[in-house]
């Protein structure tokens, strides 16, 4: 009785700090006015997402990095884009991600900015964001004008595009592109997992370990702090110094400044492939009348595959909250892909942010920065959210509280299904 009476006190208080204007439907949260979810676009969006059509070499799509069947993740250390160029980053679950707290218009405004630091970008919208890694030149490479006039060329799919969006004779363009992606990823909802079921009300869902485990998360482990709200991420990007002997790439200015070459040459290498290439993708007489199954090939299995996600170097701009959403199935863990089991991972993470915390308490190091990078990056990839100024710093947690730290997060993941 005792036991029930204290699951139910802790259900009240955690659920009472999430976003409150997401009930009852907390993990789909309404759809845009402009860009109301429809069976036909989510299948529009859906053919979008996996299509190579979208790269400007016909080797990789959306979900070539992002695919469904692996918790929209690769599983790889660092993603590629075209001609197998590392973007400098794994890639993240998608998710949730209509729930980010950018897209929501939940971020708060960021502060007034100092003399000197780069204007931050405008917030994009999830329509937006779509479309920014088709014209990334180390993702997809493309640019939207080409998109429009590939897809343009395949039989049946200006048709495809006006019924999705129920107007004839508009056809396709970057705006029902953006849309109709979005549309689908509304649909890639958070998984049916033991603490969602939790939060929604059943306070049978989760076992007493990962009931102890929640409470390390919201107190002592200070992980609320950043991993907050449906998305268990606050949306903002954060540059903290890693400790000595914790990851194999430090964050020194010596090393940002290879990162930031390594980023150009990369660049040079994909502009260099264009020149040297007549364009794969221009429409000519043989593409007219194709269609799609023409296009991508009958069997699914088929058809062109690669990696890529994330643009410009993470490690020279800091990285942003991640969700941690299924986390037990999106390995390898931080952006840089450099762990691969969880537990490791957990330490790891509890272990750098004392550091830092004490650090920064101690006026040692800087906590959270603003990178001189940024203003080097295109505009429309820039980073775009503010950042926390104070650092959350974990108690010493013991091994009891490590281990159901460790259960809790297994929760955020579907039960694995046992054979009988």
């Amino acid at each position: 009785m005792a036991n029930t009476i204290w699951t139910t006190a802790l259900l009240v208080a955690f659920t009472a700090v999430l976003p409150a204007q997401h009930e009852p439907g907390r993990f789909r949260p309404k759809d845009p006015d402009n860009n109301p979810v429809t069976a036909k676009k989510v299948e529009l969006g859906r053919f979008l997402f996996e299509s190579p059509l979208l790269s400007r070499n016909r080797k990789i799509a959306c979900s070539t990095c992002h695919d469904p069947a692996e918790a929209f993740a690769d599983g790889l250390t660092e993603s590629r884009g075209i001609f197998e160029t590392e973007v400098g980053r794994n890639s993240p679950t998608l998710w949730g991600i209509a729930l980010h707290p950018g897209f929501l218009g939940e971020l708060p405004k960021p502060a007034r900015r100092p003399r000197g630091r780069p204007k931050r970008a405008p917030l994009l919208s999830l329509e937006e964001r779509c479309l920014t890694p088709i014209e990334n030149p180390i993702e997809m490479g493309n640019s939207m004008g080409q998109v429009i006039r590939t897809l343009k060329a395949v039989d049946g799919l200006r048709q495809r595009f006006d019924e999705a969006f129920g107007k004839r004779g508009a056809g396709i363009n970057g705006d029902r592109i953006g849309k109709a992606i979005a549309a689908f990823l509304r649909t890639a909802e958070v998984p049916r997992s033991p603490y969602r079921s939790f939060v929604e009300g059943d306070i049978d869902a989760l076992s007493d370990a990962e009931l102890r485990g929640l409470q390390v998360f919201r107190s002592r482990g200070k992980c609320a702090a950043c991993h907050t709200g449906n998305y268990l991420s606050d949306g903002r990007i954060h540059l903290v110094t890693p400790i000595d002997g914790l990851r194999a790439k430090r964050q020194t200015r010596k090393q940002r400044d290879r990162l930031r070459d390594l980023v150009e040459r990369r660049a040079d290498e994909v502009r260099h492939e264009r020149k040297r290439r007549p364009d794969p993708l221009t429409p000519d007489k043989a593409r007219k009348g194709q269609s799609l199954e023409d296009v991508l090939g009958a069997n699914p299995q088929e058809r062109p595959g690669g990696y890529g996600t994330g643009g410009i170097s993470i490690q020279a701009r800091g990285a942003q909250t991640p969700t941690l959403w299924d986390i037990t199935n999106t390995a390898p863990y931080f952006r840089d892909g450099s762990v691969t089991d969880l537990e490791t991972c957990v330490r790891q993470h509890v272990d750098e942010m004392q550091s830092a915390g004490s650090r920064q308490m101690s006026g040692c190091a800087p906590s959270i920065l603003e990178n001189p990078i940024l203003a080097q990056i295109p505009k429309r990839l820039r980073p775009t959210y503010g950042s926390v100024t104070k650092i959350p710093k974990p108690a010493e947690l013991n091994e009891d509280e490590v281990s159901d730290l460790i259960a809790f997060l297994g929760s955020l993941s579907p039960r694995k299904q046992t054979r009988r």
